[in-house]
């Protein structure tokens, strides 16, 4: 958006970050009303047309994070708060994209459940917990998820005679791991 530092071209004082062109500011009006945002290494203060495009979004379907090493500045405090921006604390830019690269990869490999299905689990077994006349819908429950369990750890994939390395044995706990997570998936 405002160049690269290479160029003189590069857009840096207050007047040019004013505003942006039609074809600029039509692209990341579509931007923040069709996607999710990942935002790391923004004040939220000295670019005033991209503040003001942030803020005239009229859609929050999709979530925002905001990365942020430290302490927020007033600026970006009041963009998170306006847009229902989640923050993540974060050591490093290169850290966090990193890590989160890694998640990514390892969930796309997983066979990880929704999480609000996950969340309507132990809301279920919540609310069967606070009342002893749901003992019999728990112990159903815990029956199913522990069948379930059973059934995707006994498995071909999941022999505990099968040959083995290292990589081997870092895929199966991963997926191990994913598939405790999942619950009755």
């Amino acid at each position: 958006m405002h160049g690269d530092y290479k160029d003189a071209r590069i857009l840096n004082t207050d007047s040019e970050l004013a505003t942006y062109p039609p074809q600029y500011l039509s692209l990341l009006d579509r931007i923040f009303d069709e996607y999710g945002l990942i935002i790391c290494g923004w004040s939220g203060e000295w670019d005033h047309a991209l503040r003001a495009a942030f803020l005239r979004a009229p859609n929050r379907r999709y979530p925002i994070y905001w990365a942020s090493r430290g302490d927020l500045s007033a600026a970006a405090q009041e963009l998170t708060q306006l847009r229902g921006a989640r923050v993540v604390a974060v050591a490093g830019a290169d850290e966090f994209f990193n890590s989160l690269r890694e998640s990514v990869k390892t969930l796309s490999q997983s066979e990880a459940k929704n999480p609000l299905s996950i969340e309507l689990l132990v809301n279920t077994t919540k609310r069967y917990l606070s009342k002893p006349e749901h003992r019999i819908q728990l112990h159903d429950l815990v029956e199913q998820e522990t069948n379930a369990l059973l059934q995707r750890t006994g498995s071909v994939e999941f022999r505990a005679d099968a040959p083995w390395d290292i990589e081997v044995f870092r895929n199966r706990r991963s997926k191990y791991e994913a598939i405790s997570e999942t619950w009755g998936a």
